[in-house]
């Protein structure tokens, strides 16, 4: 106290100069939030957002795609020559994994509107309204609610052969990218728990017991098969990490 009471003025001149700090940040901060409440739309963005031009030029390109993948499955019932169908169904494998790229792509633009849109309405103080793709999403402070129709969400997950125990085969250490040893792709929906699976090339694997332990097939025997007719996916729920196949894949050869 002796310190304070011999030296007020200098203790004073300290207060001030942290107080007038203090007012520059706080403007310095508000001018910041100002100016991004100047931009009314995402295409008016400085940075950040993506525009609904370049979203919808990636929607294209999926779309594009998903067509390629289409006619190469419908290319690929019609072909008895082992060398044009390993090339198609290669050429069907890296058209789907450009779609799983240009999804995750899209995903992340949705992503970042909505999180840029609400940094944007918090400085106009009111409710967030983006608009990118098939969903207009509404947010508020205290929920954010969904008013066009909610879908599931799926991934794509690629599993080995399936392990037994008992009675019951599963697949588990599933993995997001397609490696030397991806047999069956999983259409993965955590929401319910539950997948659906195809192999990826039957003629491949159909020799294999663990792998037909997934599948049941129709026509031929599998061995003298030459060509795949049609493939109707199988069922599995998930407990813990693994996928209990409920339903095998029926494959349909000729």
């Amino acid at each position: 106290m002796s310190y304070i009471s011999q030296h007020p003025l200098l203790i004073i001149g300290v207060l001030i100069i942290i107080l007038i700090l203090l007012l520059v940040a706080f403007l310095l901060l508000l001018l910041k939030y100002r100016q991004i409440g100047s931009y009314d739309d995402i295409s008016s963005c400085p940075s950040g957002f993506v525009s609904q031009e370049k979203h919808n030029e990636i929607l294209k390109e999926r779309d594009k795609w998903y067509k390629k993948c289409k006619s190469l499955e419908a290319g690929n019932t019609d072909n008895t020559d082992n060398s044009d169908y390993y090339k198609l169904q290669d050429d069907y494998e890296k058209a789907r994994a450009e779609i799983i790229k240009l999804n995750r792509i899209i995903d992340e633009q949705k992503r970042e509107n909505v999180e840029l849109n609400t940094l944007l309405s918090k400085a106009h103080n009111e409710p967030p309204i983006t608009k990118l793709g098939e969903q207009t999403i509404v947010q508020s402070n205290q929920a954010e609610r969904v008013f066009s129709p909610k879908t599931e969400t799926q991934i794509i997950m690629y599993a080995s052969f399936p392990r037994s125990a008992g009675s019951s085969s599963y697949f588990s250490d599933l993995t997001e990218d397609l490696a030397d040893d991806s047999f069956f792709e999983l259409k993965v929906s955590h929401d319910t728990g539950k997948a659906s699976f195809k192999p990826l090339d039957f003629m491949k694997i159909r020799n294999y017991d663990p792998a037909m332990a997934a599948m049941v097939t129709e026509g031929v025997k599998p061995n003298v098969a030459s060509t795949v007719l049609g493939i109707e996916s199988g069922m599995a729920h998930l407990e813990g990490k693994d996928w209990i196949i409920d339903n095998p894949a029926k494959i349909k050869i000729a």
